[in-house]
């Protein structure tokens, strides 16, 4: 007779998963300005993590917590270890903009070569660098973020639109924001899309999976670029106001997170599971073993 109940694995993390405290995780933030990036700790200390010589747009984290960012002077995109070694992933692109990572990881990048309408595209990239045309005919797609089912969101400036592309490149309009500009877009843990929009009196819409849109934060002046961390908090990238990163708490509140960096892009670190976290997934292992020796 076992001296501890056998409990069923799906039992045994739904009951760690509601025990767990909401900061399981340790995650840092990237954040670039045009030919520098910065790695800023949860309490905002931060450190230089890669310089540029060109002009830095799109952010992005791969699963092995490479970052790579795209050089719109050279038209290439840039890889950086963990080490802060840095190599060329792609070179060739026109203006390349934004960066975002499927959930089988390839990496997608968009081009905004600003020669006229129709001009922009997306291209796609596996792990190895092979190189595919995702989408063609597009305005300016600045910003591209993906949803859980593995659809590309991306906000086309020129269109003032936000479209959805399938996984096989079927394109659809999900919403169209009127005013001066859309910027950057980023999903929460419930799968609403969030956008800054406007230019010098902007807003952060939040968008159900159905389209239906409202007014996350207003009197924003310029909202470039929004990432979530694991907890929920919304950061935003406030460029031409101070500070220059804030912090919304999933209710809304909202708070300068800093002013030490005149920030454009940004990206979260893949978090690192904290002790807790770590001793949960051995509590997983064993209650397996346990199943299985049964």
């Amino acid at each position: 007779m076992h001296p501890f109940p056998t409990i069923a694995l799906g039992s045994m993390a739904g009951m760690l998963a509601c025990c767990l405290p909401r900061e399981t995780m340790a995650q840092n933030l990237f954040a670039s300005d045009t030919r520098n990036i910065y790695q800023f700790t949860p309490n905002g200390a931060y450190t230089s993590f890669a310089t540029n010589p060109g002009h830095i747009t799109g952010l992005a984290v791969d699963n092995a917590g490479n970052l790579y960012y795209a050089d719109a002077n050279f038209g290439i995109v840039v890889k950086v270890a963990p080490n802060g070694t840095s190599t060329t992933f792609a070179t060739g692109l026109i203006e390349p903009s934004a960066l975002a990572f499927n959930n089988v990881g390839d990496l997608f990048v968009s081009q905004v070569p600003g020669t006229g309408a129709g001009t922009g595209s997306i291209l796609e990239f596996s792990p190895n660098g092979a190189r595919t045309v995702f989408a063609t005919g597009l305005g300016a797609p600045a910003h591209m973020t993906f949803n859980s089912a593995g659809d590309l969101f991306v906000s086309d400036g020129a269109a003032l639109s936000i479209y959805r592309f399938a996984p096989n490149g079927t394109r659809s309009t999900f919403a169209t924001v009127s005013g001066q500009g859309i910027h950057g877009l980023a999903f929460n843990g419930a799968g609403d899309l969030f956008l800054g929009a406007g230019g010098t009196t902007a807003y952060i819409y939040e968008f159900a999976p159905d389209g239906t849109r409202t007014t996350f934060a207003s009197g924003l002046e310029h909202p470039i670029d929004l990432a979530f961390n694991q907890s929920g908090d919304l950061f935003v990238s406030e460029f031409g106001n101070t500070p220059y990163i804030l912090r919304f708490a999933p209710n809304g509140t909202r708070a300068g997170f800093t002013s030490a960096v005149a920030a454009q892009g940004l990206a979260f670190q893949v978090p690192e599971p904290s002790t807790l976290a770590i001793a949960a997934t051995w509590v997983l292992l064993f209650a397996s073993r346990r199943n299985v020796r049964r």
